[in-house]
């Protein structure tokens, strides 16, 4: 989308992800039995790894910012995780 917009792109996107699956059936190019159930529109995100677009990178869950705003965490690890986001818990 950058590119049509007029953009270069000088560096992948990287894209924080704490499945370790999803990022081997996006760097394998082997056909899995368990993932053949995946649509071929989303072997897109494989060739723009392959083309240096995005680069896929492990976070574990309990550092992953966006958890923050998707799961119920316990208060602990939800301030922990906003306070990264820049965002602060206001007492009442």
């Amino acid at each position: 989308m950058l590119v049509d917009l007029g953009f270069k792109q000088e560096n992948p996107t990287i894209i924080y992800n704490d499945n370790n699956a999803a990022i081997l059936l996006s760097e394998n190019p082997v056909k899995h039995d368990r993932a053949k159930h995946i649509d071929i529109i989303y072997h897109h995100i494989r060739d723009e790894i392959k083309q240096g677009v995005i680069d896929l990178v492990y976070v574990p869950s309990a550092d992953n910012l966006a958890n923050a705003l998707t799961k119920s965490l316990p208060p602990s690890s939800h301030d922990r995780l906003t306070a990264k986001l820049g965002m602060t818990r206001r007492d009442t």
